[in-house]
């Protein structure tokens, strides 16, 4: 029996920084969106390019997916039970995939445009973080957004 395939985001961020004629900063960062990565897992990786990749081998080779909808995509979360996929992008739209990101449409929206991580509940309610500590929740797949919470940091 074959072990059933779980999918993993991977959001990989990548921001080059010129700060002079002949220097060039690269940063690079990746978040694990989900919690546990199992053996069988498919894992996706999000280049802010607008380019998605995934791995089926625990993330040894990558394998280009599809170009995204959008070129500010900032965030990636996959569903653990289906091939759902949802993109959010800095500007704040919102995407889903159903065959595992091979295609994207836009369902919806947040009122914010600085979108930093997307995350889906267990229940399958997606929360939504933005740079400045907003938390927005969706019940609905993300078609809808609302607002529950403010972080905010001590001096």
């Amino acid at each position: 029996m074959r072990p059933q395939r779980h999918p993993i985001a991977v959001s990989v961020r990548i921001q080059t920084v010129r700060a002079a004629p002949s220097l060039v900063w690269v940063f690079a960062w990746a978040m694990l969106v989900t919690p546990v990565a199992s053996p069988a897992a498919t894992l996706y990786g999000l280049i802010d390019t607008g380019e998605l990749y995934s791995s089926a081998n625990n993330g040894v080779s990558w394998s280009p997916v599809s170009a995204l909808p959008v070129r500010d995509a900032s965030a990636l979360s996959a569903h653990l039970a289906s091939s759902e996929l949802f993109l959010a992008s800095r500007s704040g739209v919102v995407y889903r995939s159903t065959n595992a990101g091979v295609s994207w449409t836009a369902v919806g929206a947040v009122p914010a445009s600085d979108v930093e991580y997307l995350s889906i509940r267990p229940d399958g309610a997606l929360l939504l973080l933005t740079a400045t500590g907003s938390v927005y929740r969706s019940t609905d797949l993300g078609a809808n957004w609302t607002a529950i919470a403010a972080l905010t940091g001590s001096d």
